[in-house]
């Protein structure tokens, strides 16, 4: 397969009012083709009484995790083949996507499912991290 060229993505998730108001965005720049697409949105409650269930009280590194996941999908075929520069704001939820690994159950099963996606789309993904202040995809959430 080609090499495509690298995209950026940012995401970010957010947890306001005691996991009341839990929402979720990403913004990804083409610079090929010059486009940039964002989207923003709630964390479908159903995820986030899961991920709360058991009296969990912290659920931010799900809710970075999650938009990692909406993003591939959504926008699989503009990240097909290519090299993905992965912005997060949460140092738990990069390392959780770098080792691909975590001893919280509902964050590995994210991860679960973003291994299978970067299969699907054969994309080489790299996590770091921005200071939330320099994250332009918090808007978007």
């Amino acid at each position: 397969m080609e090499q495509r060229a690298t995209s950026p993505c940012l995401h970010h998730g957010a947890v306001e009012e005691g996991a009341n108001q839990v929402t979720h965005g990403a913004l990804l720049l083409v610079p090929v083709t010059q486009q940039s697409l964002v989207f923003g949105d709630h964390v479908p409650q159903c995820f986030v009484n899961a991920w709360m269930r058991f009296g969990k009280r912290q659920v931010i590194a799900q809710t970075e995790i999650f938009p990692v996941l909406v993003a591939k999908e959504t926008w699989a075929e503009l990240l097909a083949g290519r090299s993905v520069l992965c912005f997060l704001d949460n140092e738990s939820a990069k390392m959780d996507l770098i080792r691909n690994f975590s001893p919280v159950l509902d964050s590995f099963l994210l991860l679960q499912a973003n291994a299978k996606l970067d299969i699907e789309t054969q994309s080489k993904n790299w996590y770091s991290r921005v200071p939330s202040k320099s994250n332009p995809s918090d808007a978007a959430s």
